[in-house]
């Protein structure tokens, strides 16, 4: 009885020693089952102990670790264990956890700062997922609807052809198929002079006064000449009473059509540089192959004529 009063005062003398250090240079180590001794040692004035010399919650001996989301104190896994199984803590920093402003240290912002990098790499990974498992299934129902205009057009007799994804003209072209209509919702250029306007929704059974209309309000067209641009460069005279897609019948249309209107008659010389070019040297073809054609007949006739010198000379002899 004697030695275990000399022990309990020697280990009181210790703690009496907030350096931890000390207590360890000198070798004194408490056993979880000095649980008597540490209910004395518990009875001690709190301010003999320091934060490092705290006695582990679970058993009573010195403490090793402090749980980062609770703070409990403890002594051996064993304890720390047993700890979150009795009040089912999870053992993580709560890293959104309140720090006032005067507690607010270094540490704190780099761990606010890690936090925020954490989340900003979390949204991203599931921005990328959700990119993964949406986009195909937009490749799908965009090839769909692609699919359906080319064929759409193709069974009006137009020729559809389509600029490549991020053209300008491309993303200005809302054309789709109404299936309640059971027709086309065309985006056209409506091209007067050098003002170009581009309307939406225009019905291919839509004729070109109700288009000047509806979507321009003239009232008065019948001074105004309308044609069709085609593909090719050609100008398609559009009757004012004839349907749209009546007037594209025949042609080939990129993206959208494109309606022209004028106050004159409209000739090729409206086309573009590039078709006039082609004009150019489609005549240079032409009179090139007319005047072969015509060398071709004046050597003959020269040949024509040596034969019949050939002849005389045949009769001479």
């Amino acid at each position: 009885m004697a030695l275990q009063e000399a022990s309990e005062a020697y280990l009181v003398s210790l703690f009496e020693d907030t350096n931890l250090a000390a207590i360890h240079a000198k070798r004194v180590t408490i056993q979880p089952k000095d649980v008597q001794l540490a209910r004395r040692l518990r009875e001690l004035p709190s301010t003999m102990f320091s934060e490092e010399t705290s006695l582990c919650e679970v058993c009573g001996a010195i403490s090793k670790y402090k749980c980062p989301r609770c703070e409990l104190r403890s002594c051996s896994v064993g304890c720390s264990r047993l700890h979150k199984e009795r009040t089912g803590c999870n053992g993580e920093r709560d890293k959104t956890a309140y720090i006032p402003m005067k507690d607010y240290k270094h540490m704190h912002l780099v761990n606010d700062f890690t936090l925020l990098e954490e989340k900003k790499r979390l949204v991203e990974e599931l921005g990328k997922g959700a990119s993964k498992s949406i986009h195909p299934n937009q490749q799908q129902r965009q090839h769909y609807k692609t699919n359906e205009l080319i064929r759409t057009y193709a069974n009006e007799g137009v020729e559809l052809l389509l600029s490549p994804q991020g053209m300008e003209r491309r993303r200005k072209d809302h054309t789709f198929f109404d299936t309640r209509a059971g027709e086309l919702k065309m985006t056209c250029d409506i091209v007067e002079g050098d003002n170009i306007r581009v309307v939406h929704q225009v019905l291919q059974s839509m004729t070109i006064q109700s288009i000047l209309k509806q979507k321009l309000n003239m009232d008065d067209i019948s001074c105004l000449h309308t044609y069709i641009k085609s593909q090719d460069g050609r100008n398609i005279k559009a009757e004012h009473s004839e349907e749209i897609i009546e007037t594209l019948r025949g042609t080939t249309v990129i993206d959208y059509p494109v309606l022209v209107l004028s106050s004159t008659p409209l000739d090729k010389r409206w086309r573009t540089e590039e078709h006039m070019k082609f004009d150019n040297d489609s005549d240079d073809s032409d009179s090139s192959i007319s005047s072969s054609s015509s060398d071709s007949d004046s050597s003959d006739s020269d040949l024509s004529g040596i034969a019949d010198d050939a002849d005389i000379t045949i009769d001479i002899n």
